[in-house]
């Protein structure tokens, strides 16, 4: 399936159409990727960032007793895959309670 120039697995796909999910190309651990005209690129800790709706760089550093320390990117890779994407959340309960903009 093509959206918008980016080739994804036929597998993402429910019959309908609709994307379920991403996923991560086979064999490629934990590590998000995306397929542009027949080539793989690895997303960056800092694109996962912005698709989550982070700052540039906000999982780059953490605090390890009162030290400053920088974070690998597998563990940054995680930290974004955890997280709740605000801007969706913010959308979800402004459906759910209209009253409480």
């Amino acid at each position: 399936a093509t959206n918008y120039g980016w080739h994804l697995e036929q597998n993402i796909y429910d019959k309908k159409s609709i994307t379920r999910s991403l996923k991560s190309t086979e064999g490629s651990g934990n590590k998000p990727k995306v397929i542009i005209k027949d080539f793989i690129r690895r997303l960056t800790p800092v694109e996962c960032e912005r698709l989550q709706g982070f700052p540039d760089n906000w999982t780059r550093y953490g605090d390890f007793d009162g030290e400053i320390k920088e974070i690998s990117d597998t563990q940054r890779y995680k930290q974004c895959g955890n997280a709740v994407t605000v801007d969706v959340v913010r959308e979800v309960f402004s459906k759910l309670y209209p009253q409480t903009k």
